[in-house]
């Protein structure tokens, strides 16, 4: 359980003011989490939950040759050595 100084330093670390009924509610709040917290770390986990790996849908990694920077600009609207060139609205261009 959260006691109400140390939720007042958790409210002074988040940068939260604390009123009234607010101040109930969220220690409450707290409170239920760090117990939630403290059931699920005394969980005896082991292995993967019995669950059987599947294969992987993925094709197989195989390195191919890249492209030429030719070949992947000879589409491109407008480009500057071997770069795209892109223009926004407003912009204009210095040639």
């Amino acid at each position: 359980m959260v006691s109400y100084d140390e939720l007042v330093k958790i409210a002074a670390l988040a940068k939260l003011s604390l009123e009234g009924e607010d101040t109930d509610k969220l220690l409450s709040d707290i409170s239920d989490m760090v117990e939630f917290a403290d059931q699920v770390s005394k969980a005896g986990i082991t292995g993967d939950g019995g669950r059987e790996r599947e294969p992987s849908p993925l094709r197989a990694d195989v390195p191919e040759p890249s492209l030429s920077p030719g070949d992947v600009l000879k589409n491109a609207h407008e480009r500057s050595e071997n770069f795209f060139l892109a223009r926004g609205k407003g912009l204009t261009t210095e040639e």
